[in-house]
């Protein structure tokens, strides 16, 4: 008993506890084990990390990329919501729900966040480098979450176009110069947040226009 949660444990903190008690009470298989949900995706990235770590120890770069998950999860784990994956410079997040109680948390969460890795990015890059940022995207949606892959290597995975949206919303970011922008069935969620419209894209990769949306509060921050 005692080793099994220990095992539990370990795996809880590389995974998200659901999914980490499925994997240790659950038998390995190669079929796709995934369910449709409505969730809330906030897709979060530091803008110009490559370059700054080329010109960084890798020890630095990887305090940098600690703390900024560390507070990041705590922030996002404070508005109810749970980080499902850390990939390079950024990780994506997701709340429960296509409402606007998911959409005000996750909207809540990245002004903290932005706040948050404003007064700790380095602000001053070595000659010719733009300086670090963060840029999160926040759309919500159906997706499709679940394990996928060979029973000797399965994968943990989140699919679908919400999350293809979201990453494609959070690059959009760093063309519009806002910390932070919303896909217009957020937005729509959201219509006591005072968003102002950036206009409508063809995002990269997608096939249909979509319109952008930034909250006043990140536009006033961004002023300062």
């Amino acid at each position: 008993r005692f080793e099994r949660s220990r095992v539990l444990g370990n795996l809880s903190s590389y995974l998200p506890a659901d999914v980490a008690e499925e994997i240790a009470y659950t038998l390995p298989n190669s079929s796709i084990n995934a369910h449709r949900k409505n969730v809330t995706v906030l897709s979060a990235g530091l803008r110009n990390f490559s370059a700054y770590g080329e010109s960084r120890p890798p020890e630095e770069s990887a305090a940098l990329l600690h703390y900024f998950f560390v507070r990041t999860t705590e922030i996002i784990e404070k508005h109810l919501g749970r980080v499902h994956e850390f990939k390079g410079d950024s990780l994506l997040a997701i709340w429960d729900g296509s409402d606007s109680v998911a959409a005000t948390a996750a909207l809540q969460a990245a002004l903290v966040m932005q706040q948050t890795m404003v007064d700790v990015l380095p602000q001053h890059p070595p000659a010719g480098l733009e300086p670090l940022a963060l840029g999160i995207g926040i759309e919500q949606g159906p997706v499709l979450v679940g394990s996928i892959g060979p029973a000797h290597r399965r994968s943990h995975t989140l699919l679908g176009e919400t999350v293809t949206i979201a990453l494609r919303i959070q690059d959009m970011t760093i063309d519009l110069a806002q910390p932070i922008l919303i896909g217009e069935c957020a937005a729509r969620q959201l219509p006591d947040q005072h968003l102002q419209s950036q206009g409508s894209y063809l995002l990269n990769g997608l096939q249909t226009p979509h319109t952008l949306f930034a909250p006043s509060q990140s536009l006033r921050s961004a002023g300062k």
